[in-house]
């Protein structure tokens, strides 16, 4: 049986017999859930890689991109780069896991403006761990977890539904990380667990 932790946006996909009986009810926590996932039988995985990621919105120098007194700028997006720590991501499919990611996972974001003078040169978010155990890398998020907030982003607006459904292409979803995926630019982790 598949069971949503909504207040966790945690999927686990367990086999009956982990439910305990209860009088008529039957019950199972998050702890036996967890034990007994299954997800991986689906394709779910725990997905880790360098950080920060970071997706940079550079100004188009040949427009207007200058401060006024209070602090504001309008400017043209003249290109958009993406970086896994300090390296850029040249690759369309790079760059496309790397959005997912940054979208979806649970890493923190913040926004900075790079401003010389009076002038906006770039707008970056970085989306970072909320820890960094000096491992060289860290987890972003189960995949079942991230569709599952991007499917709540597509469908939400204001915390009110706002859509029933997503229009996509059948196991296109499955696709966002190749099976043979694999780049010195944008390295990934991928964990696979299996039931206790």
């Amino acid at each position: 049986m598949a069971v949503y932790w909504s207040a966790w946006n945690i999927w686990t996909l367990v086999p009956l017999s982990s439910f305990e009986a209860s009088g008529k009810h039957f019950t199972l926590t998050l702890e036996s859930a967890a034990k007994a996932n299954e997800m991986a039988t689906l394709g779910d995985v725990l997905v880790g890689t360098r950080f920060p990621l970071r997706c940079r919105f550079v100004a188009d120098p040949s427009k207007p991109r200058e401060l006024d007194d209070e602090g504001r700028v309008e400017f043209t997006i003249g290109e958009i780069e993406f970086y896994c720590g300090q390296t850029l991501l040249s690759e369309s499919i790079e760059q496309r896991i790397a959005l997912f990611l940054m979208l979806h996972g649970d890493w923190e974001e913040k926004a900075t403006a790079e401003v010389d003078g009076r002038t906006l040169q770039a707008v970056d978010h970085r989306f970072m761990p909320s820890e960094d155990h000096k491992q060289g890398f860290e987890m972003v998020g189960n995949l079942s977890s991230m569709f599952s907030r991007m499917f709540r982003f597509a469908t939400s607006a204001e915390n009110q539904i706002s859509g029933l459904g997503l229009d996509v292409e059948g196991g296109s979803w499955g696709r966002i990380i190749p099976a043979d995926y694999q780049s010195k630019t944008l390295p990934l982790w991928r964990l696979l667990q299996q039931p206790a």
